[in-house]
Order: C-alpha cells, then structure tokens, then sequence
C-alpha cells in the first residue's frame, strides 16, 4: 500500500534525517561548551555567551513558498492487461 521513498532523489524532508541533524547539533553544542577555555567562560557574560551559542546551533525550519508551487496535469495511456482484478478477454494486445 505505501511504498518507501528513495531517499538518494532528495526529495524535500526525505533526504535526511531531522532527528540525526538535531543530535548532531546538540552534541556539536555541548563539545564546544566543554572545549571552553576557563577563562572564557568566567569572563563572559552569560546572556552574550548564551546569544553567540543560539546563534550559532539554532536550526532554521524550511518553509514552503506557496507563490511558487505549479502542477502540470496530462492524460497517460496503461497498459491493463497484466492486471488480475479487471475482466480482459484478449490479454494479446494492450487493454
């Protein structure tokens, strides 16, 4: 019924994985809070130490631009021959 989506196609959200780029980023976070030289950390202000830190790990949500969207529509001819659930006296010839 639901097929899986070839992630190599980068198909919007499906080629990578939200949660693995919200853990890589927190761990990125939380080595260079540890990597802190001592007195870097004393004598910063929390709040300016808090803001560069935000800034510089916060993620950034995608958003749609719905100005942009366009869809094309055509007709297709299938080939139901093959397929069990139809009556199809000749299956010799496209159907």
């Amino acid at each position: 019924m639901f097929n899986m989506i070839d992630k190599s196609k980068g198909y919007l959200f499906a080629s990578n994985d939200l949660r693995a780029i919200i853990e890589n980023q927190r761990a990125a976070l939380r080595q260079e809070v540890e990597r802190m030289d001592a007195n870097r950390l004393l004598n910063t202000a929390p709040a300016d130490l808090c803001q560069y830190l935000v800034e510089k790990y916060s993620l950034v949500a995608p958003a749609l631009r719905r100005e942009d969207w366009s869809a094309d529509e055509h007709e297709t001819q299938i080939d139901v021959r093959n397929d069990q659930n139809r009556w199809i006296t000749d299956r010799s010839r496209p159907c």
